[in-house]
């Protein structure tokens, strides 16, 4: 006998991990990240494909380019035209009642390319997950699993439009750690997008490997999610690897040679300044 389509485990066979789980405090719904630490926090903000399973079985499959903190607080206090989180949060909380419903989340910092054009893996795999799994709460019941459209969701949200390169937009995080460093934006910076960390604000950021949102300027920022590589410099001073909107937006806010000034925030966030006569 052939296994159900709509199992959990083939999303985690795709990489998707355990984010945190829905809860009820006072009949109202809100969620809890298991762990929370910085890097979970980290992975709530950003653009990101996410999943809400029960048990072995996949029960709604979203993307948001908005962030999973913006999205959530739609689900947990839906307005008055909003269908799909209001659908969404009374299947919850009816479920809840009875049963844990646990969050699942695609990390964002996988970067595919084909040419000389970059792939968004959660767009790409968004349509073929809904297809193949058909979780119930995707669609209207009777009528084939849908996808939430980002147009949709961005007048639901009163969001401003977002330019080319922005992964996603949102308020600035809170300066846990307000650690300042510069770095010259040299040929490879500008071209590729990354930067190395210098020795000595290194310790202010997380391990080899966590999850780590580059700020675009502190004006409605955008977001790119990339991940922490202690490895590649011999004196073990991180390197920051990026998309290429990071490379778009230096070469769009700076000249090659300029110096860049960025901030440590938080261990798993770095805010990259725009420059002081933009």
């Amino acid at each position: 006998m052939s296994a159900p389509s709509n199992t959990l485990n083939r999303l985690t066979n795709v990489d998707f991990q355990l984010l945190g789980q829905w809860i009820l405090k006072n009949d109202s719904l809100s969620y809890e990240l298991m762990p929370d630490t910085p890097a979970s926090r980290a992975r709530l903000k950003g653009a990101a494909l996410y999943a809400f399973a029960c048990g072995e079985i996949v029960l709604y499959i979203g993307k948001t380019s908005v962030g999973l903190k913006q999205r959530f607080t739609g689900y947990c206090k839906p307005g008055g035209g909003q269908s799909t989180n209001i659908k969404c949060n009374e299947s919850l909380k009816k479920l809840l009642s009875s049963s844990k419903v646990f969050i699942y989340r695609l990390p964002g910092d996988t970067f595919l390319q084909w040419g000389d054009f970059e792939i968004n893996l959660a767009a790409g795999l968004e349509d073929s997950l809904i297809s193949e799994l058909a979780p119930p709460w995707n669609g209207r019941p009777g009528a084939r699993p849908m996808t939430d459209s980002e147009m949709v969701e961005r007048q639901a949200l009163q969001l401003p439009e977002v330019t080319p390169y922005a992964s996603s937009y949102m308020s600035m995080p809170s300066n846990d750690k307000n650690v300042p460093f510069t770095v010259v934006l040299g040929k490879s910076y500008y071209s590729e997008g990354f930067i190395n960390v210098p020795i000595d604000q290194s310790k202010e950021l997380g391990p080899h490997g966590t999850p780590l949102l580059f700020f675009l300027g502190r004006e409605n920022p955008a977001t790119v999610e990339t991940k922490i590589d202690r490895n590649a410099n011999p004196n073990g001073s991180p390197r920051i690897r990026s998309r290429k909107e990071v490379a778009r937006w230096f070469q769009k806010h700076f000249r090659e040679g300029d110096t860049l000034h960025a901030t440590i925030v938080s261990e798993n966030e770095i805010v990259l300044e725009m420059p002081p006569d933009y």
